[in-house]
C-alpha cells in the first residue's frame, strides 16, 4: 500500500510538472505575440507619421521666382604684360646669359670630378699586383708624386680653375699612367686570345682537310683556293710561334710584342678565307644539287618518250604480221581460181600449160620478192624516221 501511495503520488508530481511546462509554454507564446503586435502598432504608427509629415511638406512647398537685374562690371587682366622689342632683346640675352654660366659650371664640375676621380683610380691601382708587375718603381713613384700633387692642388689653387685647366692636368696624368694599365690589360687578356686563335686555326685546318679528301666528283673549290687556305693557315701558325717566343723574352713592365689587336687581324683573316669558302661551297652545292633535278627530269623524259616509241614499233609490227596473214590466207584462193580456169581450157592449151604455168610462177615470185623489197624499204625508212625523232630528243 504505501508504494502504491508513492507511485500515485510520483505520478501527481509529474503531471502538475506538465501542467506548469505548458502553463510557461502559452505565456511565452503570448508575450512573442504581444511583441509583434507591438511592433507593428510601432511600424503603423510610423507610417501614418510619415503619410502626414509628406502632406504637410506637400502643402507647405514654396514656388521659385526668377528675378533677373542687370549688372555693371569691370575687367582687370593681371598676367605678364607683352614685351616690346627692346625688352625682348634685353630678356633674350638675360636667357643666353644664365644658360651660357650654367654650361661653364657643369662643364667646369665634370673636368673636376673626372681629374679627381682618375687621381683615385690611379693611387689604388698602382697597390696591385697586376700593376705592380706590370710597371717599374720608378714610374710607380712618379706617378704616386703626380697624383699627390694634384690631389693638393684641386682643393686649394684649383679649386675653381676652368675646365681646359682640368683637362690639361688630366692628360698629363693619363700620359703616364694610361701605358701602364694596357699593359696589364694586354697580359690579361692575351692567353684567352692565343686560345682563340689555336681554336681558329685548327677549325681552318679540318675544314681544309675535308674538302680535300673530298672525291673528285664531289670537290666544290679550285686547287687555287686550296692552296691559299693552306698557305694562309701555315703562315698563321708560323707567326703566332715567332710571336709567343719573343714575348716570351720581353719583361711585362715593357711593351708587348705580341699585342691583343694583331691576335685579332689574323683571327679576322681565317674568319673572311673561312667565309669565303663556305659561300662557295653553298653556291656551288646548289648548282650541283639544280643540275641533278635537272638531269634526272630530262632522264624521266626521255625515258618516257623510249616507251612510246617501244609501243609504237610493238603496233607496226603487230599490223605488218596481221597484213602478211592476210596475205597468206590470200594466196591460196587464188592458186585454186587459176586450176579450174586450165581445167576449161582445150587440150592444146593443156599441152602448152607446164611452160606457161612455170612462167606464171615466175611473174609471181618475182612480183611476191618486189612487194617483199618494197616492204622491208618501207620498214627500214619507218625505223630510220624513229631514229632520227629520237636522236632530236636526245
Amino acid at each position: 500500500e504505501d508504494s502504491e501511495k508513492e507511485g500515485e503520488e510520483g505520478k501527481d508530481n509529474k503531471t502538475e510538472e506538465k501542467e506548469e511546462k505548458s502553463k510557461e509554454e502559452k505565456d511565452k507564446k503570448e508575450a512573442n505575440k504581444e511583441k509583434t503586435d507591438g511592433k507593428e502598432d510601432k511600424k503603423d504608427e510610423d507610417k501614418k507619421t510619415e503619410d502626414k509629415d509628406g502632406k504637410k511638406e506637400k502643402e507647405v512647398k514654396p514656388k521659385i521666382v526668377t528675378v533677373k537685374e542687370q549688372l555693371n562690371y569691370t575687367t582687370t587682366y593681371l598676367d605678364i604684360k607683352e614685351l616690346d622689342e627692346e625688352e625682348f632683346k634685353l630678356s633674350k640675352l638675360k636667357l643666353e646669359e644664365i644658360d651660357r654660366i650654367e654650361n661653364e659650371r657643369h662643364a667646369k664640375s665634370a673636368a673636376r670630378n673626372d681629374l679627381e676621380s682618375y687621381i683615385l683610380n690611379a693611387q689604388d691601382k698602382l697597390w696591385q699586383e697586376e700593376y705592380e708587375v706590370a710597371s717599374t718603381e720608378e714610374q710607380r713613384t712618379v706617378i704616386r708624386e703626380l697624383c699627390s700633387t694634384l690631389d693638393e692642388w684641386l682643393y686649394e689653387e684649383g679649386f675653381d680653375e676652368t675646365p681646359v685647366v682640368y683637362k690639361e692636368k688630366l692628360s698629363s696624368l693619363k700620359a703616364l699612367f694610361e701605358p701602364i694599365a694596357e699593359r696589364v690589360e694586354e697580359h690579361r687578356q692575351r692567353p684567352e686570345a692565343i686560345q682563340a686563335l689555336n681554336d681558329m686555326i685548327n677549325g681552318s685546318s679540318a675544314f681544309l682537310h675535308r674538302a680535300m679528301e673530298a672525291p673528285p666528283e664531289e670537290r666544290l673549290f679550285t686547287d687555287a683556293d686550296v692552296k691559299s687556305m693552306d698557305k694562309l693557315i701555315i703562315d698563321t701558325q708560323k707567326w703566332l710561334e715567332e710571336k709567343e717566343e719573343g714575348q716570351a723574352e720581353v719583361p711585362l713592365n715593357e711593351p708587348p710584342k705580341l699585342t691583343l689587336n694583331a691576335i685579332g687581324e689574323k683571327m679576322a683573316a681565317l674568319d673572311r678565307e673561312i667565309k669565303y669558302l663556305v659561300n662557295k661551297a653553298k653556291i656551288a652545292k646548289a648548282k650541283r644539287d639544280r643540275e641533278a633535278a635537272e638531269a634526272k627530269i630530262k632522264a624521266e623524259k626521255e625515258a618516257r618518250e623510249a616507251e612510246k616509241l617501244k609501243k609504237a614499233n610493238k603496233t607496226i609490227e603487230k599490223e605488218e604480221k596481221e597484213a602478211d596473214a592476210e596475205k597468206s590466207e590470200a594466196e591460196p584462193d587464188k592458186s585454186e581460181v587459176e586450176k579450174d580456169d586450165t581445167k576449161e581450157e582445150d587440150p592444146q592449151q593443156e599441152n602448152e600449160a607446164p611452160v606457161n604455168e612455170g612462167e606464171e610462177n615466175i611473174v609471181e615470185q618475182s612480183q611476191e620478192n618486189d612487194t617483199e623489197q618494197d616492204r622491208r624499204k618501207e620498214e627500214e625508212e619507218t625505223d630510220e624516221s624513229f631514229s632520227d625523232s629520237e636522236h632530236v630528243e636526245l
